[in-house]
């Protein structure tokens, strides 16, 4: 039997422990969870260095935190730890990278494993990013989860770390846009029509359409940006301002994207 510790019991972690059907993969989990969260039935360390004697660690605690909850896994020496590690942490390539050399220089393999989107909306299955090569008995625990699985070119630790952060570009500019104009969109009580402008998206390949926004930006910068200055317009009259729009305009007439559009 295939011993898993779990090393953080937030909200991803419980998906985890309370979604993969562990008797069917013959697994037996451990959760180490330093808040007071109900992790029952499954069975509860009261010290971290207790996952330490398992095959696999799941971490799921966030970024900045991650190091050192790694290290604590292991012995007092360093040289008794989990003999694999997945790590679903928050943190960055850096922090990956250097969690990676600590863990293979004591006898641990390590994984980097990222989440491309939000538990709370996807639940278990929400996608996965990967750098390294998990063992077998960590792909049949990746498989359970019905996450589809994207793995990196780059198998370096930190590459998919990197991939979520340069997907993020795109993600959060937008989460930042669709807040700004939904709310323009109810103070001129666009209604359903606010939603029906965005027909294209939902018929076409959203990757096809930022490729041909990407292909197409040198040569209609200037034009594009005149329209932004007309958005501001719009905005400023309702009696509001937009720091977001202002940066999105000075972009344009910087012609800050040129160099990135020019292949």
């Amino acid at each position: 039997m295939t011993t898993v510790g779990i090393l953080g019991a937030g909200m991803v972690g419980s998906a985890w422990l309370r979604g993969i059907p562990w008797d069917t993969l013959d697994m037996t989990p451990t959760v180490f969870e330093p808040a007071d969260i109900d992790v029952s039935p499954f069975s509860q360390a009261s010290e971290a260095s207790e996952l330490g004697a398992c095959d696999i660690v799941l971490v799921f605690v966030s970024g900045g935190t991650a190091e050192t909850a790694i290290r604590s896994t292991f012995g007092p020496d360093g040289t008794a730890g989990p003999a694999e590690i997945l790590d679903f942490s928050s943190n960055g390539p850096e922090g990956k990278r250097s969690i990676a050399e600590w863990c293979t220089a004591h006898g641990s393999s390590y994984v980097d494993v990222t989440i491309l989107g939000a538990i709370a909306a996807g639940g278990l299955s929400t996608p996965l990013a990967i750098a390294g090569t998990p063992s077998g008995a960590a792909q049949q625990l990746i498989s359970a989860s019905g996450a589809s699985l994207l793995r990196a070119e780059n198998s370096e630790a930190g590459a998919a770390a990197r991939l979520k952060l340069v997907r993020s570009i795109v993600t959060k500019g937008l989460e930042a846009l669709a807040c700004e104009a939904q709310t323009i969109a109810a103070e001129y009580n666009l209604g359903d029509d606010y939603r029906r402008i965005f027909g294209d998206f939902e018929t076409g390949s959203f990757t096809t359409i930022m490729d041909s926004m990407v292909r197409t930006h040198p040569d209609h910068r200037e034009r594009r940006g005149r329209e932004v200055r007309e958005v501001i317009a719009m905005v400023n009259a309702s009696g509001r301002s937009s720091a977001l729009l202002d940066a999105v305009a000075q972009n344009y007439e910087q012609g800050a994207f040129r160099p990135v559009c020019s292949h």
